[in-house]
């Protein structure tokens, strides 16, 4: 996961973490299509319904650990609490926080996690506004997209030599870093100006469908902040 510290403050900006129980993260389900607890599980009651911010990332305010503190305790009392639950961590504790404590997720579209279509899910052109970007490897449900990273616009490395793509947005990000200035002046004099990336840009699936991250279009684009969210 590749954190934008820059957004991640001016997102944490609206609330008040030491006197607002503030859960933000990206919703694992649809808005209206809520999680519901599990029949059979002895934390929280079965069917009740509740959102969680998927893994990989979310926020809590120090008014919300503090809260928490009786399900998370250690590390041990968590994991005795996803035992009851019958649930994952995730999910666990988006059920204790909304279906406990009766609070709720703030939802936020800047966090994206391995388990989107990166290259589809997040405008190569907003990549600076957006609070963190994951990665992932291997067969995904969108069938044969071997390498599931986000699109870099102007990219200094070929996905062969950076997977994550990771490298590349850090030198979008940061282009007076030493290394990335380096990195372009040594693309400049061998490569023309520009890397080439066919190992990612001619992969296709079964259907002829290419799934090159920078050949897919751009079909959504991130709210700007949690709803119902004041700035302070």
């Amino acid at each position: 996961m590749y954190i934008l510290q820059r957004p991640l403050v001016s997102l944490l900006a609206y609330f008040h973490p030491r006197t607002e129980p503030v859960y933000i993260g990206r919703a694992g389900t649809a808005w209206d299509a809520p999680y519901k607890v599990r029949r059979g599980a002895s934390l929280g009651t079965p069917g009740t319904s509740f959102h969680f911010a998927v893994g990989g990332m979310y926020c809590l305010s120090r008014a919300m650990l503090t809260r928490l503190q009786p399900y998370l305790g250690n590390g041990e009392v968590f994991t005795d609490s996803c035992l009851k639950a019958l649930e994952p961590e995730d999910v666990t504790l988006g059920l204790v926080i909304g279906a406990v404590l009766n609070l709720t997720l703030r939802r936020t579209n800047l966090i994206h996690t391995h388990g989107l279509h990166l290259s589809t899910q997040v405008d190569p052109q907003t990549l600076e506004r957006q609070v963190a970007v994951s990665y992932g490897f291997g067969s995904t449900q969108w069938g044969n997209v071997q390498y599931n990273a986000i699109c870099v616009p102007g990219s200094l490395y070929a996905v062969i030599e950076d997977e994550t793509q990771f490298k590349s947005l850090h030198c979008l990000l940061y282009p007076e870093t030493d290394w990335c200035v380096k990195r372009k002046a040594w693309v400049e004099a061998h490569m023309g100006g520009r890397i080439r990336s066919d190992r990612y840009q001619t992969e296709t699936s079964s259907s002829g469908r290419r799934n090159g991250a920078c050949n897919y279009p751009v079909t959504a684009r991130p709210a700007s902040r949690p709803p119902g969210a004041k700035r302070r």
